[in-house]
């Protein structure tokens, strides 16, 4: 996967704030959701595709007690969670292809990682 990188020009500095507190609301609904559907998939077995995902995470408050997915457009969330939903599916392809072909992986495919604090900047 190749990432773009682009410079954002021309913002004042309201427009610059307002921009990294989307990008931070849209890492903590990714990470928040990452962590729902890990716990779920550990403890039950069973994965919660792109609708059911919507409907559990909508009501969860994060630890400031607000709701992630209401502080971004709506548009931004469900793209956020199609993301995880994307990377899930590619999760479940890699693990179904190392049960049949271990020898051309290094090691076992792994689920998601976190987002970093540090690293906020996913695409809006």
């Amino acid at each position: 996967m190749k990432a773009l990188k682009t410079k954002m020009r021309g913002l004042d500095k309201s427009q610059f704030k307002r921009l990294k507190e989307l990008t931070v609301h849209a890492k903590n609904l990714y990470n928040q959701t990452l962590w729902t559907l890990r716990q779920a998939f550990y403890v039950t077995g069973l994965y919660f595709p792109y609708p059911k995902m919507d409907k559990v995470i909508l009501p969860v408050k994060n630890l400031e007690g607000e709701i992630n997915h209401k502080l971004l457009k709506a548009r931004i969330s469900q793209q956020t969670l199609r993301r995880l939903d994307k990377n899930f599916k590619s999760f479940f392809k890699c693990h179904q292809d190392y049960q049949k072909n271990s020898g051309k992986y290094f090691g076992p495919p792994k689920p998601s990682l976190f987002k970093c604090k540090q690293y906020d900047n996913l695409n809006l």
